[in-house]
């Protein structure tokens, strides 16, 4: 009886060995994995950038981290499909900075979304802002009810509308709210009609609204209009409306900051940059 009992003891003993090597072998791995990858970190010795973008201005992006390869970086472009998405994750967290919108749209977007967020100086570029139209040479030809599309946001609503003011179309009177909306056009004398849609899809129109007003990026990349057809080009694009890099408040000291800006402003990046976008985008001289 005694040695049958020390045989079971035995035989317990191997059975917990058993189990507690098993144990071992599921821990082991996944640490020594993971000491893997903080090593292959290590040894790289680049620093990742991501950067918010939509394809209008990714090649600015590549731009950026093709310059900032040789410095250490690793920049990432993350495409979004929406205009107001890059800042939305930039002010998560879950980037570190974006390439698209200009200073008035970051200035509400950051009010209405009650976070910090600024346009890294200097500025990098501007859009031109045009009235383009498919059907008529001069907006003395507009039809009455003519249909125009713009984009919907407040800060380009208010740019669209200066600009049907400025060519005589409508007369605004004072503002409401902070921007200029429809409901501040005191004389609309052709009964114009407002087709609203995001910035980045009102260019789209351009076949079937009797006019559009956009960045004449998009109609360049809508294709089938040449941009340098136009009705109008607003003279504020590059004053009031400049484009950059925008990062949360308080980094846009950062090394890599300043240094993604100069890769733009580089001879390689200024070559790149004008045979992308060929005036549809311009350099703001330095």
């Amino acid at each position: 009886m005694k040695r049958k009992l020390i045989c079971l003891g035995i035989a317990l003993v191997m059975i917990f060995g058993l189990f507690a090597g098993c144990g071992s072998k599921e821990e082991v791995p996944e640490e020594t994995e993971a000491g893997k990858e903080d090593a292959a970190e290590e040894g790289n010795g680049e620093k990742t950038i991501k950067i918010g973008c939509m394809s209008s201005s990714e090649p600015i992006v590549q731009i950026i981290a093709d310059g900032m390869k040789e410095k250490g970086y690793a920049v990432e472009a993350v495409l979004f499909d929406q205009n107001n998405m890059p800042c939305t994750a930039l002010k998560d967290g879950e980037i570190d900075g974006v390439i698209l919108n200009h200073k008035p749209w970051l200035e509400t977007f950051c009010k209405e979304n009650n976070c910090e967020l600024t346009m890294a100086e200097p500025y990098i570029y501007y859009s031109p802002f045009r009235l383009y139209s498919e059907k008529y040479d001069d907006v003395k030809d507009f039809p009455d009810g003519a249909a125009i599309a713009v984009p919907s946001d407040a800060a380009n609503m208010e740019r669209s509308l200066l600009v049907l003011q400025e060519v005589g179309l409508i007369k605004l009177g004072e503002k409401a709210e902070t921007f200029y909306s429809i409901v501040d056009i005191e004389e609309n004398p052709k009964n114009i009609q407002f087709v609203e849609a995001e910035i980045t899809t009102a260019a789209r129109s351009i076949h079937d609204a009797d006019a559009v007003i956009s960045p004449a990026v998009y109609i360049f990349q809508d294709g089938g209009v040449d941009v340098e057809d136009y009705l109008f080009d607003d003279p504020a694009s590059e004053v009031k409306y400049p484009l950059g890099l925008i990062v949360e408040s308080g980094e846009e000291g950062e090394d890599w900051v300043k240094e993604a800006i100069a890769c733009v402003f580089s001879e390689n990046g200024k070559k790149a940059f004008d045979e992308e976008y060929q005036g549809t985008y311009i350099l703001i001289e330095q």
